[in-house]
C-alpha cells in the first residue's frame, strides 16, 4: 500500500504518543533505581577525554571518506543517517525534559530514520537544506557582515537549496553528500593532528594568518569528491549495462 500523507502524518502521531509515553516511564523507572539502589564506587570512564575525542576524530574522518567517495551510491544509507542523527539530538533535549536522555536519543534515532526512507526525497531536501544553512553563514561571515545576524545568510541558502533539492535531485544528493564528507573529512584530520600540542600551535598560526585556507581546502575536496562521484556513478552505470 503506498504512503500517503494521512497514513505518514497518522504514524508520526502515534510514534510521538507512543515515545513521550517511554520516555515518561523510563524517567519514573530510573527515579525509583536511584532511589532504591545503594551508592556504588565510581567506575573510571573506558576512554579519557582526550581518547574519546580522538576516536571521535577517527570516526569523523572515516565517514568523511564515505560520504565524499561513495555517497550517491549509498546516498539512502548516508541520508538515513543524517535524519537519525537530527532524531538523536532532537530526542537527547526530548529526554532531557523526562531525565531520560539515552532512552530519548535512541526512541527519537530510530523514529527520525523511519519516517525517513518512505519519504526519502524529502529527507533529501532536508539533508540539502542544511548544507545550504552551513554554506550561507560562511559566506555572510566572509564578507565581514554582521555576526548577529548571521542567521539570515544561513536561512536564505537553506531555503535555496531546499527548495532546489527537489528540482535537482542527483545534483542535489552529489553536491550534499561531497560536502558534507569534506566538512567531515577536515574536521576529523584537525581533530587528530590539534592532539600534538607543537602541531596545534602551528595549525593555529596557519588559520589565523591565513583565514581562507580552510574554506580553500573544503572546497578543493568537495570538488574532488563531486567529480570522484560523478566518475564513479558513470563507470557503475556502464558496466551495469
Amino acid at each position: 500500500m503506498p504512503w500517503n500523507k494521512s497514513r505518514l502524518t497518522g504514524l508520526a502521531r502515534g510514534t510521538l504518543a507512543a515515545l513521550a509515553l517511554v520516555l515518561a516511564s523510563a524517567s519514573a523507572f530510573a527515579a525509583d533505581k536511584k532511589a532504591a539502589a545503594p551508592a556504588l564506587p565510581e567506575v573510571p570512564a573506558a576512554l579519557t577525554p582526550a581518547e574519546a575525542d580522538a576516536f571521535l576524530a577517527a570516526v569523523l574522518l572515516f565517514f568523511g571518506i564515505i560520504y565524499s567517495a561513495f555517497g550517491y551510491t549509498l546516498f539512502r544509507l548516508a541520508v538515513t543517517l543524517n535524519v537519525a542523527a537530527l532524531g538523536i539530538w532532537a530526542g537527547f533535549f526530548a529526554g532531557k525534559q523526562f531525565d531520560a536522555r539515552l532512552p530519548g536519543m535512541v526512541i527519537g534515532g530510530v523514529l527520525f530514520a523511519a519516517l525517513a526512507w518512505p519519504a526519502m526525497r524529502l529527507a533529501v531536501a532536508v539533508c540539502g537544506g542544511l548544507v545550504g544553512f552551513v554554506i550561507g553563514v560562511a559566506v555572510w561571515r566572509s564578507l565581514d557582515l554582521a555576526d548577529n545576524y548571521a542567521v539570515a545568510g544561513g536561512l536564505i541558502g537553506a531555503i535555496f537549496l531546499f527548495m532546489l533539492s527537489f528540482s535537482l535531485f542527483k545534483l542535489s544528493i552529489l553536491a550534499f553528500t561531497a560536502i558534507q564528507g569534506a566538512v567531515m573529512i577536515i574536521a576529523g584530520v584537525l581533530g587528530l593532528l590539534l592532539k600534538y600540542p607543537p602541531v596545534d600551535e602551528r595549525i593555529t598560526t596557519w588559520t589565523s594568518q591565513q583565514p581562507a585556507i580552510l574554506p580553500i581546502a573544503l572546497l578543493a575536496l568537495s570538488l574532488i569528491a563531486l567529480i570522484f562521484q560523478q566518475q564513479w556513478h558513470r563507470q557503475a552505470a556502464s558496466e551495469s549495462d
